[in-house]
């Protein structure tokens, strides 16, 4: 991954009010005598954008199979709007008010962009009660796309469609794992300014992971860092970028 990214001006910080969106509470896991996760401690607000980073094998994409039920801690625990989640399955974490995307899409290639949400939307209390099929098609600025094959659709559209996926459950948290992979600089541009509308507009609160530094740290208004496992720093961009542990795990 290259290195850190040149400083930028702080994002505003939305005000916390009231206990955390997600808490983690000293998790970790192990494979084998390897930890891929070793007591991470973290908070998410209600609002917030935090943007979680980390070199190549940090165990961001295995803490976030752990926040969403793929698998489950060795030890800690997860707490969802004040409800332990710990060890449950991801359907029942999903009922709960958490999704998200996946590294592949999680799009059906062969059906409409309509018919991708409509499979998902209605399937829970939740999402019933929640936004309609059109809301979503339209905050995720797909529309005018909504009879296209979703395998025909351009890398951007579709990373589009998988948001409007995991928006259909209805979710408090949205968790986006790599979503600017592969996408051009305007592909980019599409899918931040989303994030942003949905936070601004919809209060979604967001886990973003991804390797584009610069897009993450422009993004985000908190970042954490990972490194072999271990969180090794965690504030605003701003500070992140420049802390001393931060630029080790990447350059070091």
């Amino acid at each position: 991954m290259s290195a850190p990214t040149p400083s930028v001006p702080p994002a505003p910080t939305p005000p916390r009010a009231g206990g955390p969106v997600l808490h983690l509470r000293s998790v970790s896991r192990a494979f084998g005598g390897l930890k891929a996760v070793d007591d991470v401690t973290l908070e998410l607000h209600e609002g917030e954008i935090l943007g979680l980073i980390g070199p190549n094998g940090a165990g961001k994409s295995t803490l976030f199979n752990i926040i969403s039920g793929v698998h489950p801690a060795s030890t800690g625990s997860v707490v969802l709007d004040g409800r332990d989640i710990t060890g449950l399955s991801t359907h029942a974490i999903t009922r709960r008010g958490l999704s998200r995307t996946l590294q592949d899409h999680g799009v059906f290639a062969p059906l409409t962009v309509r018919a991708n949400v409509e499979a998902v939307h209605g399937a829970t209390r939740r999402s019933r009660a929640g936004r309609s099929v059109q809301d979503l098609l339209e905050a995720c600025m797909l529309a005018d796309l909504a009879d296209t094959v979703a395998g025909d659709l351009p890398h951007g559209c579709e990373r589009r469609l998988s948001i409007a996926i995991a928006l259909a459950t209805s979710p408090r948290l949205l968790c986006l794992d790599e979503p600017l992979s592969g996408l051009n600089e305007e592909e980019t541009s599409e899918v931040l300014d989303l994030v942003r509308d949905l936070r601004g507009s919809w209060g979604m609160t967001v886990l973003f992971i991804d390797h584009n530094m610069r897009a993450v740290m422009r993004l985000c208004d908190r970042v954490a860092v990972l490194d072999r496992g271990r969180k090794i720093c965690d504030g605003p961009p701003h500070e992140v970028q420049k802390d001393p542990r931060m630029i080790e795990a990447y350059l070091g």
